[in-house]
């Protein structure tokens, strides 16, 4: 009864999920907004979304909040930070963060750079044999030849891309810093500003409050004529 009423189909959930219902514009906002009500200071907030964004862009699916986490410990972070930050792992970014992390991972380990196509082609390959694993595993007739492909392909296409995405991760915590210590600083500031005129509009009513029955008292006494 006092759940949702209406299901929510599943086809609406994925798009919503893929593209925010409200727009990636009023999302950002509302993000940052997030941010600042978080209860921490603008340091730890600023530190632990840096953090997120950091182990987001690493190849290590599953893992980012928990080495968010780990690095905000570090830190002195906001775990909650932390979470937000990791959102820079989405499906319109992560593809596009897979394939810089690769090229540069390449370039690092001295192996040929330039052809963005051929890490989308290892990725390809890699779910065709995942998919083509399926089977074997439930009927328990894995070839050792399918793993060693399986192996390869990781080896071809992970550690280039772990390798890149450490300096990203660096560069990209770097950057990101700065900016929120910023607004997490004026969204504070603004609120605290806020807050004193609150309590300085009550301190005026209630100064108010307290000279009206000072004023019906005296007017009595002041309707009197002098032949009273």
């Amino acid at each position: 009864m006092l759940g949702r009423q209406r299901q929510v189909p599943f086809w609406r959930r994925l798009r919503s999920w893929v593209w925010p219902s409200m727009g990636w514009a009023r999302t950002g906002r509302y993000i940052l907004t997030r941010l600042g009500r978080l209860g921490a200071t603008p340091h730890s907030i600023a530190a632990g979304f840096a953090c997120g964004v950091a182990t987001g862009i690493t190849p290590l699916l599953g893992l980012h909040i928990i080495l968010g986490v780990l690095l905000a410990y570090i830190v002195r972070g906001d775990y909650l930070a932390v979470v937000v930050g990791t959102t820079i792992a989405n499906p319109w970014t992560f593809p596009f963060i897979c394939v810089a992390n690769y090229e540069l991972g390449q370039l690092l380990l001295g192996g040929s750079v330039g052809d963005p196509w051929a890490a989308v082609g290892l990725f390809k390959q890699l779910a065709d044999e995942l998919l083509g694993l399926l089977w074997p595993l439930l009927t328990g007739a894995v070839e050792q030849a399918q793993v060693a492909r399986i192996a390869r392909y990781l080896s071809q296409l992970v550690w280039p891309m772990l390798i890149g995405s450490l300096p990203l991760s660096i560069l990209a915590a770097l950057l990101v810093y700065r900016p929120i210590l910023r607004l997490v600083e004026a969204f504070h500031g603004a609120r605290q500003h806020r807050r004193e005129r609150r309590l300085a509009e009550r301190a005026r009513r209630a100064a108010a409050g307290a000279l009206e029955p000072r004023a019906s008292i005296s007017s009595p006494g002041q309707s009197r004529g002098p032949g009273l």
